[in-house]
């Protein structure tokens, strides 16, 4: 015993794994507890498991989340439990985690009944404890109502010792460990819980080959038309003599399952590839609001012109006549809103439905002489300003302040009162950035001086206004003093952060950087704070942002970054205020306060903005999902613009004695 208290002090595991490692320990386990403090042994007390093992999994349980909103789905409760350092083999532990992944509670336990494997027994009382904590701490009301979200074990302690043998030979022997790891959510298991989405339906199939076929680039010649018709006489041809091979009888399956002719469907869709490439979906509907007139308009052949650079061009006047019921030359009120129930739709062809008081409104911005009635020249000015920019958006993201010191550094948001993680933009974000082709992207950062009037630390390098309510030997983070002027300068006070080339100012290394990407710095001048990218907070000066924007032709601007309700928020309204269609990927940002947050969120949508998730952003950039939100807003801003004018502001942009601007390359 003395030996064995002589190499506990010592804390050499080798010299207990060659002397019979386990028997000792169990004669002495009061022994072991006074002289190392902590178990050996495994356990689900995170004060008791070894200092070696793993001790985050059990805080999730602690995590607060913000308020849920009015009509948002109930957010399930969950309860994460743990066992650390069992003595199995964690190769064979995998297998029985696996196996009960995305069960119901109940149907887990009584598939590890049948397992006749050590580990099964553990994982078994794991997951009992799991639901008894469920209960007990985690507001569940019903036990049966939990399933295995996650059900993983890592590799443990590996304790090595030497086994003699006979002869004087040795032998290493192992003791392997292992640590299980279980998360039990509220509510009924996922029906395909290994597949990323349901298994598609012959009818989603179809509609996802008529998409690709509608993607097509087919350049615009009159060969097209004349192997169309040739195609279509010859498969009529085989039909009647029974010889067709397998794809021409898929061809017709498809024509049937559309109650179309076959030309008419396969000139269709030769059609729709040349009106609204790359956004092919909507422009077929945007043609001809039933089958019948797009049916009329094929067998008229009449096609989009070319002009002179190659770019397909819209049939305005073939869109005018479709929608033009009476064929006077003359769209009404009745007619708009057809044009409109064909234009604003969602992924899935759905219409959107629109306010009488909008329609009228937009109405009238077209009805240049307000005589009741569109005709062909004023809706020329309604396609090339209105619907073009609908049916074929030019996109641009821009990525607010993904900046260390939001993050993690000294002005980490998770610190203030929304306690949120910064960190959650960098997925939604990120994956965009992989998924969409936006014609650019920004990427904004705060770019302070040392010296920078935002800072706490410098209250007292300045003069404050007699109005302001704080001194400043008595203001703290956060208060709001008043700077003298000319003009005067409001100011919030903030801890330092993102001070020029400093490691805090740099984009989260996780943050994905696109080659072609801008950089824009904002803040830098060291009397007046910047939240928006475009301008300063005072609005004397402002970026290169939105002149790089009107080169590339932008009309619609996505934002996202940080934080929601300061340099998110403040970015979105300037972007309206320039006119372009805004959108706030809501997943993709994060914010300070829950309540300025749903205030950004009312602002917004009061001035006809978007608060959308990651997963709709896609089909938007495509010209899938039409919003008409969008449209009444660019309809209204088409109210300031002379027949051959601008909306944009002309004012030049502010030069910044450093740069302001980087091309990545």
């Amino acid at each position: 015993m003395e030996f064995l208290l002589r190499q506990l002090q010592n804390k050499s595991l080798l010299s207990i794994c060659c002397r019979s490692f386990e028997p000792a320990f169990n004669s002495a386990s009061s022994l072991i507890h006074g002289t190392l403090g902590k178990a050996l042994f495994h356990t689900t007390n995170v004060s008791m498991a070894m200092p070696r093992g793993p001790k985050k999994w059990p805080i999730y349980n602690k995590k607060m989340f913000p308020p849920q909103l009015p009509g948002e789905e109930k957010r399930p409760a969950f309860v994460c439990h743990m066992r650390t350092n069992i003595k199995y083999s964690p190769f064979k532990m995998w297998y029985v985690a696996s196996m009960i992944r995305g069960m119901s509670i109940d149907e887990a336990l009584k598939q590890l009944s049948f397992v006749n494997k050590k580990g099964a027994v553990h994982v078994k009382e794991v997951l009992l404890e799991a639901q008894k904590l469920a209960v007990e701490r985690n507001n569940v009301e019903f036990k049966s109502n939990l399933w295995v979200a996650e059900s993983f074990a890592t590799k443990g302690l590996v304790m090595k010792g030497v086994r003699r043998h006979a002869k004087g030979r040795v032998g290493v022997i192992h003791y392997f460990h292992t640590h299980y790891f279980v998360r039990l959510e509220e509510g009924a298991p996922p029906k395909h819980f290994y597949l990323e989405t349901a298994p598609k339906t012959t009818k989603t199939m179809l509609s996802e080959w008529v998409d690709e076929m509608r993607q097509r680039r087919i350049p615009l010649s009159l060969y097209c038309l004349k192997f169309a018709k040739s195609y279509t006489a010859a498969l009529f041809i085989k039909k009647k003599r029974n010889n067709m091979d397998a794809p021409e009888v898929a061809f017709y399956f498809r024509c049937e399952s559309h109650g179309l002719p076959v030309k008419t469907l396969f000139l269709g869709f030769l059609y729709s590839a040349r009106m609204a490439e790359p956004c092919s979906s909507s422009s077929s509907d945007l043609i001809a609001s039933d089958e019948g007139q797009l049916t009329q308009l094929l067998e008229q052949e009449q096609y989009p012109a070319v002009d002179d650079n190659g770019t397909l061009l819209a049939n305005m006047e073939a869109c005018f006549k479709a929608f033009d019921k009476d064929s006077d030359g003359l769209m009404t009120l009745s007619d708009f809103a057809a044009l409109c129930r064909t234009l604003f739709r969602n992924e899935q062809g759905k219409a959107y439905a629109i306010e009488e008081s909008r329609l009228q409104e937009m109405f009238d911005v077209f009805d240049g002489n307000q005589d009741g009635y569109v005709d062909f020249q004023e809706f020329a000015f309604c396609w090339k300003h209105w619907i073009k920019p609908i049916v074929r958006p030019v996109s641009a993201l821009i990525i607010v302040d993904v900046q260390n010191d939001f993050i993690t550094g000294s002005l980490s948001i998770s610190k203030c009162p929304a306690q949120q993680n910064g960190q959650d933009v960098l997925k939604p974000t990120n994956k965009m950035l992989e998924t969409i082709p936006f014609e650019v992207v920004f990427y904004s950062l705060d770019w302070h001086p040392e010296n920078h009037v935002s800072f706490i630390e410098n209250v007292g390098q300045r003069k404050l206004h007699p109005s302001s309510q704080k001194k400043a030997e008595e203001a703290v983070t956060y208060d709001t003093v008043v700077f003298e002027g000319p003009p005067l300068n409001e100011q919030k006070l903030w801890p330092k952060h993102c001070v020029q080339n400093s490691w805090g100012a740099e984009l989260h290394p996780a943050m994905k950087i696109l080659e072609n990407g801008i950089l824009v710095h904002k803040g830098i001048h060291p009397d007046i704070d910047s939240y928006s990218a475009f301008w300063d907070n005072n609005k004397m000066s402002k970026t290169a942002l939105g002149s790089l924007m009107q080169k590339k032709k932008i009309t619609d601007l996505y934002v996202c970054g940080l934080a929601y309700d300061v340099c998110v928020g403040a970015t979105a309204r300037d972007s309206l205020e320039h006119g372009y269609r805004t959108i706030l990927v809501d997943d993709a940002s994060r914010g300070i306060s829950v309540d300025d947050i749903l205030h950004t969120r009312d602002i917004l949508t009061e001035k006809n903005g978007l608060v959308v998730h990651s997963s709709q952003v896609k089909d938007m950039v495509e010209g899938r999902d039409r919003r008409p939100e969008l449209g009444y807003f660019q309809a209204m801003r088409l109210r300031q613009m002379p027949q051959n004018g601008d909306i944009r502001d002309p004012s030049p942009d502010y030069a910044s004695p450093r740069d302001s601007v980087i091309f990545l390359t």
